[in-house]
């Protein structure tokens, strides 16, 4: 494991900011954050700046770019395939969810709508 991480973290600062930026991108949009590690990606990154092989700026940039537009796109996918894969015959005995019919406008209070949980 530590050879792979040291290979990692002496990777061309292309590589670096790219696999940071897939696996943030991936944990948050996929919804797999139990196998897809994306802090312990952001972490790696943080790790290559302070040894000079990446900088801290671009980093930090490519993590929030990268978190922001994962949630985005996680956020679509279970707006449009939510109720689809909540309706699967498989899923009707298991899961008693009601959602609630949605009007499209956002949120007063986005605390209150579970949206202010970040």
């Amino acid at each position: 494991m530590t050879g792979f991480i040291n290979q990692i973290l002496n990777a061309p600062t292309w590589a670096v900011l790219t696999l940071t930026a897939l696996l943030v991108f991936v944990e948050d949009a996929l919804l797999v954050g139990f196998v897809i590690p994306g802090e312990t990606a952001a972490i790696l990154g943080g790790v290559a700046a302070s040894l000079g092989h990446a900088p801290l700026a671009a980093v930090i940039a490519v993590v929030i770019v990268a978190a922001i537009a994962g949630d985005s796109v996680g956020y679509e996918v279970g707006r449009q395939m939510g109720p689809r894969i909540l309706s699967l015959p498989i899923l009707d005995k298991e899961v008693s969810i009601s959602l609630p019919p949605s009007t499209g406008e956002r949120c007063r209070y986005p605390t209150r709508c579970g949206g202010g949980g970040r």
